[in-house]
């Protein structure tokens, strides 16, 4: 099993959170699997370095965590098709690549409905990260 980050996991909470589950699987499934990190994965060139490298080595399942990987993760997953690859974005419409992502957009909801509650003067704010479906999801669902 590989984890592909674009990321130290000490520069970024996204990749500290990708490497928290990383290290779950290692703790419940100890030396029955191998799991292997590639860090640095930050250009579309790199990211497919470092796909061929864990295909490579071995890997059978292949998460790329984060979704700028999602097209170099689809060219690997084509290219490979006995291996899983699991992307971290929505949904995407490709047999051969699978996607997760949490529902994020559940507790964007309460949190604008209680945002909205608490105000005095009838507004809100609200401060979004870059522009991929999840977060224009999650800024509907505060909405």
């Amino acid at each position: 099993m590989a984890f592909i980050y674009q990321l130290e996991p000490e520069k970024s909470i996204w990749v500290s959170g990708h490497d928290e589950g990383r290290q779950h699987i290692e703790d419940v499934f100890g030396d029955r699997i191998r799991v292997r990190s590639y860090y640095g994965a930050n250009t579309p060139e790199t990211a497919e370095a470092l796909i061929e490298q864990a295909v490579a080595e071995g890997a059978e399942v292949v998460f790329t965590t984060a979704p700028p990987l999602s097209r170099a993760t689809l060219k690997a997953a084509v290219k490979y098709p006995k291996i899983r690859f699991l992307n971290c974005s929505v949904d995407m419409p490709y047999p051969s690549l699978r996607t997760y992502y949490s529902r994020i957009y559940e507790g964007k909801f309460i949190s604008g409905a209680i945002a909205g509650a608490m105000s005095k003067k009838d507004r809100v704010g609200y401060i979004a990260s870059y522009p991929i479906f999840g977060v224009m999801a999650g800024i509907n669902a505060f909405a």
